[in-house]
């Protein structure tokens, strides 16, 4: 991603007990290379932080991390940081527990591999506030969508997505994260995943933005494949503002495909 504007996805860095060992893997599985680990701050994986479970946690960029933080502590959120041997980076924790990276500012030539993001929650509500108000954005919710997707953008490019959790998606029972990465040949490439180890959640499906797939890496944390559709192959899809104007997608968002 260049130029990023603020309140965007700019990256993520996976909470993990393997974390060289599961960046070469993601590596291989999707034929890419992550940051190196010389770099704290911009290391792709380490340890989870004190009070963190293991997974994906994606990393957003606001104009100020102490506003940010200071904006969503009504709503019983609170800010952690690491120390600088660990990156010093900052991140705010809900009051269920979703962490949520942000910082100020984005290394030029350090690549955002990452393609999209939800947050899946049984409370899509709270969890959408919480969001829109750390990232100072605003809430655009699809129409007629079995999983209530909420689309959380700033500055017409989005930042995330927020769906309701379903037994049948086969996730998680708390709120969390899911990142995507780019597969264009998604079905190899889930077939590569099940064969070295992964296990598949959710098999490749189509969205009204994409086919994607959810999976399970060798140590448990949960991933996506995306494979996005071309813009003309989402005009079709609405959304409803706050203010209840309903109009295409692309009134609101970019929906620009790599």
């Amino acid at each position: 991603m260049t130029d990023p504007s603020p309140q965007l996805l700019i990256d993520a860095e996976l909470f993990t007990e393997n974390p060289e060992e599961a960046i070469a893997y993601y590596e291989w599985l999707l034929g890419v290379r992550f940051p190196d680990f010389s770099n704290p701050e911009f290391a792709p994986a380490h340890l989870p932080p004190a009070g963190a479970e293991p997974g994906w946690v994606p990393r957003f960029l606001v104009p100020s991390v102490d506003a940010a933080i200071t904006a969503v502590q009504p709503l019983g959120a609170h800010r952690r940081d690491t120390e600088p041997a660990w990156g010093g980076k900052h991140y705010a924790v809900s009051d269920d527990g979703l962490w949520a990276g942000i910082t100020e500012h984005v290394s030029h030539g350090v690549p955002n591999i990452t393609a999209n993001v939800d947050c899946a929650t049984h409370t899509v509500e709270r969890t959408s506030r919480f969001l829109q108000t750390l990232l100072s954005a605003e809430p655009l919710d699809t129409l007629e969508d079995p999983y209530d997707v909420r689309v959380i953008a700033s500055d017409r490019r989005v930042a995330s997505m927020v769906l309701r959790m379903r037994a049948e998606m086969n996730v998680s029972t708390r709120t969390t994260w899911i990142v995507y990465f780019t597969a264009h040949d998604i079905v190899s490439t889930v077939s590569r995943a099940n064969e070295s180890g992964s296990r598949v959640l959710v098999p490749p499906v189509s969205s009204p933005f994409d086919r994607y797939a959810i999976l399970r890496d060798p140590w448990g944390q949960m991933f996506g494949l995306s494979d996005p559709f071309d813009e003309s192959a989402r005009d079709g899809v609405l959304l409803r503002d706050a203010s209840g104007r309903t109009a295409p997608a692309t009134d609101f968002i970019d929906l620009h495909v790599e």
